[in-house]
């Protein structure tokens, strides 16, 4: 399993790799190659989505996922064209996130659908889908703008190693935070909130402080520790604005409603960045979007304490 989380946390930013090359190759703009990262990211969502519909089936699902992936990866190998290439990507995505399944156990009924989406869930899901659609508008630029301000060779893809080394790092540390009386104590959404802003913050100096090779690793550095820290407790703060009961109905109807924000924010971004032919834009949309997320989170818990209140 450790194979399949390497993968398939890795693949979506470091396949940034390939923009370039791809771009050159099939002689499209940012927002059509982008395409690629938009079906990657929703396949591997949507993969993840069906698996709670087949566990039941066991070890024979993840042969079927095998299969799958090995189909994907001929078909992005033979491919020719842009579409193809696309489909390829989406086919491996998607028996990647089969793969990532993890056995629900069910300890009671949940509550009705009208009963679950209160006020303060349905924020909750709006900071969800903001936050995963700004991070993932985010990750296919990393070395185009690298390579926009000058960095060439293995520079740009050194830029994309530390956010994943740092990432993997730093999420073991952000599970030790959120078990801190001090942090619970003040609810789970406490976290995300705190380093929703921060991810804000940092998209929104690179913008003023990436100017060569050093000062972006620095960054790279900085961003994934703050990028992965609260990784453990987003998902898992469902629980501060509902019964555990229905963390797994929760859970998955937001799925279904990012996967439209991880389609359309890769290739918005990239429309925008042919239109201001600047790939700084990439920061500015996913520090917006991220910020937005952080102050859904905020309403939330103030909804939420309001309602236990009355």
């Amino acid at each position: 399993m450790f194979i399949v989380h390497f993968f398939y946390g890795g693949l979506l930013k470091s396949l940034s790799i390939m923009y370039s090359p791809w771009q050159a190759t099939f002689n499209v703009n940012n927002a059509e190659v982008a395409v690629i990262f938009s079906a990657l990211a929703t396949s591997m969502q949507c993969g993840a989505f069906t698996s709670k519909f087949l566990q039941s089936y066991g070890q024979k699902v993840l042969f079927l996922a095998s299969v799958i992936s090995f189909i994907g990866a001929i078909t992005a190998y033979l491919a020719n064209t842009l579409t193809t290439l696309s489909v390829g990507i989406a086919i491996l995505g998607f028996s990647l996130g089969i793969f990532r399944s993890k056995e629900e156990k069910k300890n009671s009924e949940p509550d009705s659908i009208c009963e679950i989406f209160s006020f303060s869930v349905i924020l909750y899901c709006i900071a969800m889908l903001l936050n995963f659609s700004g991070k993932t508008a985010q990750f296919p630029f990393f070395v185009p703008y690298a390579e926009s301000i000058g960095l060439s060779g293995y520079e740009p893809a050194m830029v994309v190693l530390l956010i994943n080394v740092v990432d993997i790092f730093a999420r073991p540390i952000g599970g030790q935070i959120a078990s801190l009386k001090f942090v619970q104590k003040r609810g789970g959404s406490i976290l995300p909130i705190i380093f929703f802003i921060l991810m804000a913050v940092m998209n929104a100096l690179a913008l003023i402080t990436i100017s060569d090779y050093l000062s972006y690793c620095i960054w790279a550095a900085i961003y994934g520790i703050i990028y992965a820290i609260p990784v453990p407790t987003t998902m898992s703060c469902i629980c501060e604005f509902t019964h555990v009961k229905n963390m797994n109905n929760v859970l998955s109807i937001n799925a279904m409603v990012a996967i439209g924000g991880m389609f359309s924010f890769p290739i918005l971004n990239g429309m925008l960045i042919d239109h201001f032919g600047d790939f700084r834009v990439t920061f500015v949309i996913a520090g917006a979007c991220l910020f937005l997320s952080s102050m859904a989170l905020i309403l939330a818990r103030l909804f939420n304490k309001r309602t236990l209140e009355s």
